[in-house]
C-alpha cells in the first residue's frame, strides 16, 4: 500500500456518495511529508488527479480537458476540516464539468446538494437548510 492509497479511497467514497464515481478515474499526482508550521510534525500531503472516464459524455469540454485536481492533509487521519477542504475541491470541478447538471443532485430543488463533515464522515444535503443529511 502506497501513500496515495488513502487519499485515493477517500476521493473514489466521495465520488460514489455523489453518484458519479463510475465516470472518473483517479490517480495519485504526488504524495510529500512536510511541516505545514515551523513548530509541526511533517503531514502528508497527497494531490490527486480526477480523469473523465472513457465514454463519459455528461460533461461539457472545458479548457483543463476534464483534469481535476485535489490536496487532502494526513488521508491516514484528516480532520474534519481537511477533509471537507477535499471534499469541496472534488465538488468545485464537477460543478464546473457538469455545467447545469446539479451534483449530486439536491431532491426536489434544482441546486446540487452541498457537504458537510461530521465526526470524520462525509454528508450531502440541501444547502438551504440546516439538516445535512441524505
Amino acid at each position: 500500500m502506497t501513500e496515495g492509497d488513502e487519499a485515493l479511497r477517500i476521493a473514489r467514497e466521495i465520488l460514489d456518495g455523489m453518484g458519479v464515481g463510475q465516470e472518473w478515474r483517479l490517480s495519485v499526482e504526488g504524495s510529500v511529508r512536510e511541516p505545514l508550521d515551523e513548530d509541526e510534525e511533517p503531514a502528508l500531503i497527497t494531490t490527486i488527479v480526477l480523469r473523465p472516464s472513457r465514454g463519459h459524455h455528461g460533461r461539457t469540454e472545458s479548457s483543463g480537458g476534464g483534469r481535476g485536481y485535489a490536496t487532502l492533509i494526513n488521508a491516514d487521519s484528516p480532520d474534519d476540516s481537511n477533509l471537507l477542504t477535499f471534499v469541496e475541491n472534488i465538488h468545485d470541478h464537477l460543478l464546473e464539468e457538469y455545467r447545469g447538471r446539479p451534483v449530486p443532485e439536491c431532491p426536489g430543488h434544482p441546486h446540487p446538494q452541498a457537504a458537510a463533515v461530521v465526526d470524520g464522515v462525509v454528508v450531502w444535503g440541501c444547502p438551504r437548510t440546516a439538516n445535512r443529511e441524505n
